[in-house]
């Protein structure tokens, strides 16, 4: 199974399929890396609250300040788009 994902992350390109499919994957085997390229995807597309939840995500493994200082910033940015 995780060999169709990878292939399907190859074929996705730089997308928000492919965000959405490393998403999965970090929550599925939990490593951080995914989560990762997944906010750098999100933040080409100005997916804030994508951001906000998965800054929140990140803070419970590294850097715990810092990302949720993030999390908030992008739920404040999230709301004044509404």
């Amino acid at each position: 199974m995780l060999y169709e994902a990878i292939q399907r992350l190859e074929e996705s390109g730089e997308s928000r399929e492919r965000q959405t499919l490393l998403y999965e994957l970090y929550k599925r085997t939990g490593i951080l890396n995914f989560l990762k390229e997944a906010i750098k995807i999100a933040e080409k597309y100005n997916d804030y609250l994508f951001l906000a939840r998965s800054y929140v995500e990140l803070s419970k493994r590294e850097n715990e300040l810092e990302n949720l200082r993030k999390a908030v910033l992008f739920y404040e940015r999230y709301i004044e788009s509404l």
